[in-house]
């Protein structure tokens, strides 16, 4: 993960901590966390680099939050106005930075989490080729899904490549040409291969040269349901998901998001497929997300100080749930879980 913390920032918070855990001390406060500061340092180096080395790893991995924290509370430090001040500003955001890196906040704001979708997702990068998204009529929430498949595809160093007919050309609505000749480009293949193909065979030149990439591709198909996309344009997105589901097209996966309920793959195509429905968010969705975040925030804590902490933050999105998403309910839940970052 990518930190939001500048240079001099991170400079000045190893500064703080070495000057406050000279020598073993450094070690007894990472070891406080579950963390080793032999390990994650070279013991031949001079304190302040050692110290520098450790917050740079912390914060790669959403832990700095839980080492500042540690540190301002402990009671060794409590009168201790020279760490205190130096640290207490940069609690907030490296705790922010925490549920970005366990995946409770992505790039739109909050992620509650769907742990069928996160499942599902899990099976399509092990034993699964295609997942279908979709939900009941005016259901909200499908596109959203995109973060965590986005995300996810991250952590597994895999390609992630995503077309939403709503953004597309009018073109691209009308005819598959526009999603043959993107998809030959996004996979590295020469469009002009598609020259002398009817509409209908489209998806020939792909198969004929395809080469399995050195990382999987995870390709996203948003919006396919539309009442503007043309039959045509589906037709051309059911072949291409038969062959990637029935192994024609190794290396690639398959994300159909909203798609038509008429779009049905073949028998061998369902046996590698797997399905997510979008529905409503309940109460238990909620709290279960807070309580996740608050783990990720708080883990020194008791439980109980955590369900605490927890009820405060739900309590006041009750009424509203359950419910479809919505932008007042994402604004609510960002507000809550800011709070509770920002304690």
């Amino acid at each position: 993960m990518l930190s939001n913390f500048t240079k001099n920032q991170l400079l000045t918070i190893a500064s703080a901590l070495a000057d406050a855990y000279p020598g073993y001390r450094a070690s007894e406060l990472l070891a406080s966390i579950g963390e080793n500061f032999d390990v994650l340092t070279d013991n031949s180096d001079d304190h302040l680099t050692r110290v520098q080395d450790a917050v740079a790893d912390l914060t790669a991995r959403g832990r700095l939050g839980h080492l500042l924290a540690t540190a301002l509370s402990d009671p060794q430090h409590r009168s201790n106005p020279s760490l205190h001040g130096r640290l207490q500003n940069f609690v907030p955001e490296a705790r922010w930075q925490a549920l970005s890196s366990s995946g409770h906040v992505m790039r739109l704001g909050p992620f509650v989490d769907r742990l069928n979708l996160r499942r599902a997702i899990k099976k399509l990068f092990v034993a699964r080729r295609v997942l279908r998204v979709n939900g009941s009529t005016g259901m909200r929430g499908k596109s959203w899904s995109c973060q965590l498949m986005e995300r996810e595809a991250e952590l597994r160093g895999a390609r992630y490549v995503k077309f939403d007919f709503r953004e597309a050309p009018l073109e691209g609505r009308e005819t598959p040409l526009w999603l043959a000749t993107s998809l030959h480009c996004a996979l590295g293949r020469d469009p002009q291969e598609l020259a002398a193909s009817a509409e209908t065979r489209l998806l020939e030149p792909l198969l004929v040269k395809w080469l399995p990439p050195e990382d999987t591709v995870l390709v996203v198909l948003d919006h396919l349901g539309d009442s503007n996309v043309k039959d045509t344009v589906r037709e051309y997105v059911l072949l291409f998901a038969n062959a990637v589901a029935e192994g024609k097209l190794p290396g690639l996966r398959l994300v159909l998001i909203d798609g038509p309920p008429g779009l049905a793959l073949s028998p061998e195509a369902m046996m590698h497929s797997e399905d997510d429905v979008i529905g409503v968010m309940t109460l238990d969705h909620v709290t279960e997300f807070f309580q996740d975040a608050a783990r990720a925030l708080f883990p020194q804590l008791q439980e109980s100080e955590r369900d605490a902490l927890v009820a405060a933050a739900v309590t006041p999105l009750a009424p509203t749930l359950p419910g479809s998403a919505s932008e007042a309910l994402a604004i609510a839940i960002r507000d809550a879980l800011e709070e509770l970052a920002f304690l």
